[in-house]
């Protein structure tokens, strides 16, 4: 699947490639919400959560993976979003 052809997909079609062929590759925690990094194919896929709630924000694709990631921004473990789970690491 090209970028192309995923952001012509419904949301909920999105959400169901993501889950059936991304790799989940790390996930990040910001004030309000938790942002899940997929790769899937040639390009990667953003999820935001919101917190509290798990309500989806939004998903966005993107070629570079540098150019998503800040620096300073607090990195989790990384596991499934099905799981409901997350750990922050100690300062």
């Amino acid at each position: 699947m090209t970028m192309q052809q995923f952001l012509q997909l419904g949301e909920m079609e999105k959400v169901s490639t993501i889950l059936q062929h991304g790799k989940l590759i790390t996930q990040h925690l910001r004030t309000r919400q938790r942002i899940f990094i997929y790769h899937l194919d040639m390009f990667y896929v953003s999820a935001a959560y919101s917190i509290p709630g798990d309500m989806l924000m939004g998903i966005e694709c993107f070629a570079e993976m540098a150019r998503q990631i800040p620096d300073g921004r607090r990195q989790l473990i990384a596991i499934h979003p099905a799981e409901r789970q997350y750990h922050t690491p100690e300062p």
